[in-house]
């Protein structure tokens, strides 16, 4: 079993790869700060949430 430490570090990894660092990615939602993106991803125990302004995605 992974020791909590290697556990979030495992899912830092992976949710960062799914939300802003994937291309295709189908994360977005409805952003709670106006003007603002956020893209959240969820995983057992864990939610990542990355908010921004500015530059749009292309």
């Amino acid at each position: 079993m992974l020791s909590n430490d290697q556990e979030l570090a495992h899912f830092l990894v992976d949710a960062k790869q799914r939300t802003y660092a994937a291309a295709d990615n189908n994360t977005s939602v409805q952003p709670i700060l106006p003007g603002s993106v956020q893209l959240e991803y969820r995983s057992g125990d864990y939610v990542y949430r990355d908010i921004y302004f500015g530059q749009k995605r292309s």
